[in-house]
This record gives C-alpha cells, sequence and structure tokens, in this order.
C-alpha cells in the first residue's frame, strides 16, 4: 500500500532496546506511514521481538529478514520494501518524540521539496543534549540553496557540520534516494551516511531545514567503540574515501574545498586511531605512511586554513611525513589531557 513515509530501521542485536524503538513509532501523531523493520540476521530475540509486533500491527509494519550484511545492506533492504513517497531511517536502539515525523513529512509535502532535514538529541545515560545544525531552519531553494551547498558539509570552528550527514534525520523523497544508497559498498562502515547524504544534497533541488525539531534521540552507550583502537580502521577509511571520490567527483569543481575539508576529518580519526593503538611503532607508522602515499589525502593537507593551531600542526606533521614528531607530540598530548 502506498504511503507518504516509509520508516525504516535496520536491527541487529538490539533486543534491550528495540520496544522501545517501535513503540515510539506505533505512538506517532496519526498519518500516512508505515514501519518497515529489518532484522540484519540478529542473534538475539531482536528477530522474535520484531515477528510479535508484525502480528500484532500488520496494517502498519512490514517485516524484512535477511542474513547478516550490515547496516548500509540492511538499510537497501528497506528501502527496496518501501512504500511510501518518502524514506526515512530510524536505528534498532534510537527513539523519536510522537511528533518528530509528522513535522518532517508535512514540510516536506507542504513545500514540494526532496529532503526535510532536523536535529537530534544526543541521549546519554545521565543526560540528553540536543546538537542542532549549523544552518537555521527555513526553506532552501534557488539562491539560498546555493549559498548553503558552500558550508552543509564544513563550517568553522574546525570540525563543525553546516548539516549532520546522518540519514536518520532526514525524510528523503525516494526516488531521490535510490539514485545514491545502492552505489554505496555494503563493505563501507565508516561515513556510510555522509557518503550517501551529501552527493544527494548537493545535488537536489531544495531542501526544507527543521533546526528546532530535535526529537530524534541518538541513544550513546557506555561500551562505544568510538574512542577504542580498531585495528581494521586504516581498510574502512580508505575504502570510503576511494568511494567518495567518485561520488563526490561531479561536485568537486564547485564544493572541492569543503569536501577536502570533510576529508581530513576522516584523515585525522584515521591517524589518531592509529597513534591509540599498542601496535609496534613500525606497523603503525606504516600504516599512516599508506594513507600518505593516497592523492586525495596530500591534497586535503594542502590548504589548512582556518584549522587550530593544535590540529594545523597534526596535518602539517602528516603532510611532511614526519612520523616520529608525530608519534612523540601526540603521545605527550595524551599524557598531558590526561
Amino acid at each position: 500500500m502506498k504511503c507518504d513515509l516509509s520508516i525504516v530501521v535496520p536491527i541487529y542485536n538490539v533486543e534491550a532496546y528495540l520496544v522501545q524503538t517501535i513503540e515510539s513509532l506505533l505512538a506517532q501523531v496519526d498519518y500516512d506511514y508505515e514501519i518497515v523493520l529489518v532484522n540484519d540476521g540478529s542473534k538475539d530475540s531482536s528477530g522474535d521481538i520484531c515477528q510479535r509486533y508484525l502480528e500484532k500491527y500488520p496494517e502498519k509494519i512490514q517485516l524484512v529478514n535477511k542474513e547478516n550484511g550490515g547496516l548500509p545492506s540492511a538499510r537497501k533492504a528497506g528501502v527496496r520494501a518501501a512504500n511510501g513517497e518518502y524514506v526515512t531511517f530510524l536505528d534498532g536502539d534510537d527513539w523519536v518524540d510522537a511528533d518528530y515525523y509528522y513535522q518532517m513529512i508535512q514540510a516536506a509535502k507542504e513545500h514540494q521539496a526532496d529532503v526535510a532535514c532536523s536535529s537530534h538529541t544526543i541521549s546519554y545515560p545521565d543526560k540528553d543534549i540536543p546538537e542542532k545544525n549549523g544552518v537555521d531552519s527555513g526553506v532552501y531553494v534557488g539562491e539560498a540553496l546555493l549559498e548553503v551547498k558552500n558550508k552543509m558539509l564544513y563550517q568553522r570552528p574546525y570540525y563543525t557540520y553546516g548539516i549532520y550527514p546522518s540519514l536518520c534525520m532526514k525524510v528523503i523523497r525516494k526516488e531521490l534516494l535510490e539514485k545514491f544508497i545502492y552505489n554505496v559498498p555494503d563493505s563501507v562502515t565508516i561515513a556510510e551516511d555522509a557518503a550517501v547524504s551529501f552527493p544527494l544534497l548537493f545535488s537536489c533541488n531544495g531542501f526544507v531545514m527543521l533546526n528546532e525539531n530535535t526529537g530524534y534521540y541518538y541513544r550513546q552507550l557506555q561500551t562505544s567503540m568510538m574512542n577504542k583502537y580498531d585495528p581494521k580502521k586504516l581498510t574502512k577509511v580508505v575504502m570510503v574515501m576511494d568511494y567518495m571520490e567518485t561520488a563526490f567527483a561531479p561536485y568537486s569543481p564547485k564544493y572541492g574545498q569543503q569536501i577536502d575539508r570533510y576529508y581530513t576529518q576522516l584523515i585525522k580519526e584515521l591517524v589518531k586511531n592509529e597513534l591509540l593503538g599498542d601496535a609496534p611503532y613500525d606497523e603503525k607508522i606504516g600504516k599512516i605512511r599508506a594513507l600518505t602515499e593516497k592523492e586525495y589525502t596530500m591534497r586535503a593537507l594542502k590548504d589548512l586554513s582556518g584549522i587550530s593551531l593544535f590540529y594545523n600542526l597534526f596535518f602539517r606533521f602528516i603532510r611532511s611525513r614526519r612520523f616520529a614528531v608525530l608519534n612523540i607530540g601526540y603521545t605527550l598530548y595524551k599524557k598531558l589531557k590526561h
């Protein structure tokens, strides 16, 4: 059945949070929407929870069961099943306010926009912190759209997004989304949102920003891996940057400077990851050296204007391949910070 909005929920081993996620969707203000649950080969009881909700609400819920393939794969499966004119995503351990999507879909339809964007709330175990985009609320078409495209991927201070890359905080016309989401390899597991959302926004004819709508709750768990060493991060970062070089190519003539600045953010996270690890010196420096052999790395590090003194030096050491100084400096920085 056709509907206004399909809410795709990729699910993998989130049994502790899934009921809250689904209940928040069932509590939505009444409008024409469907819930597409994608069980990505969960090994816990997540699949059973999905099945129970499907049986109870068959008119509202679709269930897609598939072998585990990762987040991009699960999202694609959900989009293929979606019947909505617009599509959005909700992670299986997050939740939303009752009027969150109503505000988004109403704005998109009212202005016949390809995309409606919102802000979000970061939910820690002990507090919630609203996070707003760097772009004001409003309708962006024509000259206003061109202006915001020049700052949506990066704006000062370093590093600040104009528009957060997450697909979960966007309602997107399905026919536009399909032009970009299927192109991203399933193996891309870092910056996979940005690999879809920014080429999509660069190409769109207009969007609506609802910056005051912070009703998406992004759960931050104490077990987060964000600050832990990941031995596979080099492979992941190079993979997504290789892809982005192709995906961003049509937009580089106009927006190349902010694209390169975004690359520095990925480079920063990779190098910090390697310096954080306990691998032998030659091994960690070898990985960083491999990154500097990429043409896009050296291009992105060519212009460091507007970057803070610390990261300016950080990137200069990478660019000049002064890896020993980089390693010593970062070790001292970590000790002083703690």
